[in-house]
């Protein structure tokens, strides 16, 4: 192919919504981000963001105002694509067979735990999930470092075709972008004179890769230990959670709320909560060990207490299942972090600037499998 590669990401809006955010859906926001980083690729011509039906006006809170011109209907540009990326939204064999007949391929990136959705929704029919709806024969199957031990070989079974792992992309797009439309000009970490700390729990519950329980039972241990420490605990995607039976059980015999000092709140997005009501981001993952919010908290100097292998030598780490591990990493960043965040900060930068989609280090993994799919 002597032209350059148009291609199209697809991506999640809901037609009847006004109110969704860019912030409740992780995958909108990794389209943004290899949108972002493909414009800069010289293989590369137009880039669309391709959602379904026709949409009338952009959510605001999307904040993709910036890409209008790139915002279409799959149906209206899809004679024009030669790669189609499955990524927030699902293509059908319709869209793939109209890009490979001209010569294009069809690729899908997922960007979740498949293995851990797939069980649930095989075992409680919890999130409908099937692996490919449309039928489509895909060239090959994209996925994050992240997902490597537990789909990997899943993919090559389901889908029949090569897996290629990629890294993960990240920008502080959005979060500059939401300083910038609002009454605070900046965001981020300031020391204090306190020695108690405020401490935010952000993972969503929605499945078992990411939640609160052991934040809550860490959280227990250090405010039985040294209940100076922690003024209060913010849980929040947790309010509708609050009148589980098995969650009331251990919640209720812990001194941490019995005495009130932590909360089971709604869903915010995380700035409104780390930095306005809480200094230190406290979170769990299994098997889904890259997230946005983390960096989100690296960005702005939050103290990340975290058990991802892939971050060990950032934030306050410990691992794997180990409650004790993680209140003893929380007591550090409570009394450790004022003194050392300028090194800290240093640090995190350094990482996320590799993760940017405009580091050549990330780029060019990217460039590689366009280099290989189109025989450049």
């Amino acid at each position: 192919m002597s032209r350059k590669i148009n291609v199209a990401i697809t991506f999640a809006i809901e037609r009847n919504n006004p109110q969704q955010s860019i912030w409740f859906n992780g995958c909108n926001q990794h389209c943004v981000f290899l949108y972002q980083m493909l414009r800069q690729m010289p293989e590369v011509g137009r880039v669309w963001l391709a959602h379904g039906e026709p949409v009338n006006e952009y959510p605001r809170e999307l904040m993709i105002e910036e890409f209008t011109a790139d915002l279409a209907p799959l149906n209206d540009i899809i004679d024009q694509v030669d790669l189609l990326i499955e990524m927030a939204l699902f293509v059908g064999e319709e869209h793939a067979k109209a890009v490979t007949r001209r010569g294009g391929k069809c690729i899908a990136y997922r960007v979740g735990n498949t293995y851990a959705i797939t069980v649930e929704s095989m075992l409680f029919n919890k999130h409908t999930w099937i692996p490919n709806p449309g039928k489509v024969a895909y060239s090959e199957i994209w996925f994050n470092p992240h997902y490597e031990r537990t789909a990997q070989s899943l993919y090559e079974v389901i889908y029949r075709c090569p897996t290629k792992m990629l890294p993960h992309i990240w920008s502080s797009y959005f979060l500059e972008h939401s300083t910038s439309n609002s009454s605070h000009s900046s965001w981020g970490y300031e020391p204090s004179t306190r020695r108690s700390r405020r401490i935010g729990v952000f993972e969503p519950n929605v499945n078992v890769t990411k939640t609160s329980l052991l934040p809550l039972l860490a959280s227990d241990v250090l405010y039985r230990r040294s209940p100076e420490l922690i003024e209060h605990v913010y849980l929040t995607n947790t309010e509708d959670l609050k009148d589980n039976p098995t969650l009331a059980a251990i919640a209720l015999g812990l001194d941490i709320v019995q005495e009130k000092k932590a909360t089971f709140d709604p869903r915010f997005p995380l700035m409104q909560v780390l930095g306005p009501h809480a200094e230190v981001m406290l979170s769990h993952q299994w098997e889904n060990a890259l997230n946005y919010t983390y960096y989100e908290a690296l960005h702005g100097g939050f103290p990340l207490v975290h058990n991802s292998p892939f971050l060990k030598h950032l934030g306050y780490y410990y691992e794997d299942f180990d409650v004790i591990s993680a209140a003893n990493a929380l007591q550090r960043a409570i009394v450790e972090h004022d003194g050392q965040l300028l090194r800290y900060r240093a640090e995190a930068k350094c990482y996320l600037a590799d993760i940017h989609p405009d580091s050549p280090a990330c780029q060019e993994p990217y460039r590689e499998r366009l280099r290989a799919l189109f025989g450049l």
